[in-house]
């Protein structure tokens, strides 16, 4: 299933910061942007067509493995979306990673956080600049994230009854495209490296699967 979703593979970062020799079949390269969604556009602008649907994947989760992503590939085909975001389960997140920190947010089916994997239509993006500004901005800030998606949900996230359904509908509304939400047993994919502490327990986890 991999395969299907790497018949064109853009690096998008400081072209002073790619090696002169880094080569890799069917890879690009573009400048990366002032933030997240600049660097995005930036990527899928390589893009040699109008594919209906791009995987993105950050720099900062240097544990990502194959399965974890052919999981969450497979998991998007279920149901017909123009947005997948992936989030974690926090004791699953907690039982491999015990002392890798995280933003967690409490929702009717239990606590989360976000992972770094989304699929999406390359469309959405022209058409919900703005929203996707306000939420890559807030991204590690629940109750902000919370606002942005409106009152209802407030409510719902205060008292503890905001479901994933919730989201979904309501991030889909503001978009004005489908939203789906992808939990994946694969931690590894929200072990993103922000700071110095991070980077240790990451160092000390590849050393000991050597």
């Amino acid at each position: 299933i991999l395969k299907d979703y790497s018949r064109e593979i853009i690096l998008v970062a400081p072209s002073a910061q790619v090696p002169l020799d880094f080569s890799f079949k069917s890879l690009k390269t573009a400048d990366d942007g002032k933030n997240i969604l600049e660097s995005l556009k930036s990527g899928i602008s390589q893009l040699s067509k109008n594919f209906e649907k791009v995987l993105i994947t950050p720099c900062d989760i240097p544990l990502l493995t194959a399965p974890a992503l052919e999981n969450f590939l497979k998991e998007c085909e279920k149901e017909e979306a123009q947005i997948y975001y992936s989030f974690v389960r926090k004791e699953n997140h907690l039982k491999k990673f015990p002392k890798i920190r995280h933003t967690y947010v409490k929702l009717k089916e239990g606590v989360f956080c976000g992972g770094g994997l989304i699929l999406l239509n390359p469309k959405v993006i022209a058409q919900a600049e703005k929203l996707f500004e306000k939420i890559t901005e807030n991204r590690k800030n629940p109750l902000k994230l919370a606002q942005i998606l409106g009152l209802k949900t407030i409510f719902k996230f205060i008292f503890k009854t905001l479901s994933i359904k919730d989201l979904e509908e309501r991030a889909s509304y503001l978009l004005e495209t489908k939203v789906k939400g992808i939990e994946s047993l694969y931690p590894e994919i929200a072990v993103n490296v922000d700071h110095l502490l991070e980077l240790k327990l990451v160092e000390e986890h590849l050393s000991f699967l050597k």
